[in-house]
């Protein structure tokens, strides 16, 4: 269990320290944990909204180091079958934090539900961090809506189990390295000794803590699957309904470990020759069949687009007319990463193949002592293709040494451009 710095069950029968919206009230018909929660309800209302829900004063997280607000939402529409059919509608919940002056600090939109009448539970993660250290602050929840007609359609939402926490039981940091239009997965394995869940686990959900996502969330694709020995939890920004936050999962039987957070990415909007990089705070929380919080893992994500390479050495090749050259050169590389390939690239800066009568370069990858060799790359000079192929899944984290060598005859004088390539992930 996390540290709570925080806990609103309203099971003492009042808002405990809440202050209710308009359309707001204290509802005891056992909508999500124990009797009580906060209800929000509106019929016919307009075609877009934003009413407050509830907000609460003077909090405290001058001793808070990575505060999380995590709470539950029951949402609800129903369609009286007057007005427009409930397909294009929209739910979202909207959180706002401010300082005791009203200035807004930092805000955050959760995708709730789009379409026809459904009857749905999710769970709301916000990141607090940016709000770390401050003390006075207050907390506005918001339910937003938009339709075309509203005439016959009711909203209304319960929320419940309210908490803020500092951190989760598990914290994990990934950096993502992702190239435009081109798909990329990546599965983090929680390790071992971080897999067994405390009993009484019965159901889970997946949040982005961050919402929105950075980029264009109807084109831009990021999926994040939660897997556990039972079931799995997922959010993809493509999808309008669940881009945010998931529904939560009970599978039967219930869950006993946590094993991996799968990442998918696929990004369009940011053009090959623009960099972008960002962070995303991924929360996976886990209740029991009371929707007791039993557990949050949280894993923090640092996404670059478009990175720039690890540094590289151009072998500049000047073979005379008519003569035949070997030679080689070597470097030692280290890189951090999750994965490391590299491959062999070679290009012209004087001369053609026309001139090549035969010629091989190869670059080969060793270990840091120089003495076990890992796997290689070659190009055939008279071939069409100069870029080798990749030699896969290097190790990271440790001294590697690159050699590149070359025996190569011409009729004339060919300068050649030789270098690694490097793909990182």
């Amino acid at each position: 269990m996390p540290l709570v710095l925080y806990k609103w069950d309203f099971e003492t029968g009042d808002t405990q320290g809440w202050f209710l919206g308009s359309y707001s009230s204290l509802d005891s018909t056992s909508q999500v944990q124990g009797t009580y929660s906060i209800r929000y309800r509106r019929a016919s209302a307009p075609n877009s909204l934003a009413d407050l829900v509830a907000y609460i004063t003077n909090i405290d997280l001058s001793a808070a180091q990575k505060p999380l607000l995590v709470f539950v939402v029951r949402a609800k529409l129903s369609w009286s079958g007057v007005g427009e059919e409930t397909g294009h509608a929209i739910r979202d919940i909207h959180v706002v934090v401010k300082d005791s002056a009203g200035n807004v600090l930092l805000s955050a939109t959760s995708r709730l539900d789009r379409g026809r009448p459904s009857d749905i539970t999710k769970v709301v993660a916000v990141d607090l961090s940016a709000v770390a250290g401050r003390g006075g602050l207050r907390i506005e929840i918001f339910f937003v809506a938009s339709h075309y007609d509203m005439s016959g359609v009711t909203y209304a939402c319960y929320i419940d189990a309210v908490h803020i926490i500092d951190g989760g039981d598990k914290e994990y940091n990934i950096a993502l390295l992702a190239f435009s239009n081109m798909e990329r997965t990546l599965s983090y394995g929680v390790p071992d000794a971080d897999q067994l869940l405390p009993s009484g686990v019965t159901r889970f959900a997946i949040a982005l803590a961050t919402p929105p996502h950075s980029l264009v969330e109807a084109t831009d694709i990021f999926t994040y699957t939660a897997v556990c020995s039972q079931g799995s939890a997922s959010i993809t920004t493509t999808n309008e309904a669940y881009r945010h936050t998931s529904s939560v999962v009970a599978p039967t039987p219930p869950p006993s470990l946590v094993l991996r957070l799968d990442i998918g990415v696929h990004v369009k909007s940011v053009v090959a020759s623009e960099r972008h990089s960002f962070d995303e705070v991924i929360v996976v929380t886990f209740w029991s069949a009371y929707w007791d919080l039993l557990a949050v893992y949280v894993f923090r994500l640092a996404a670059t687009i478009n990175p720039v390479l690890p540094p590289f050495q151009t072998a500049m090749v000047s073979i005379p007319s008519g003569q035949a050259w070997e030679g080689q050169l070597s470097y030692t590389l280290r890189v951090h990463s999750r994965r490391l390939d590299v491959a062999l690239q070679v290009s012209y800066l004087k001369g053609s193949q026309a001139d090549i009568v035969s010629g091989l370069m190869k670059l080969e990858v060793y270990d840091g002592s120089g003495t076990t060799k890992i796997g290689e790359s070659a190009v055939d000079l008279t071939s069409a293709n100069l870029t080798g192929p990749y030699i896969d899944g290097l190790p990271v984290d440790t001294s590697l040494q690159l050699k590149i060598s070359w025996s190569i005859r011409s009729t004339a004088n060919v300068v050649l451009a030789v270098r690694p390539l490097f793909r990182v992930y």
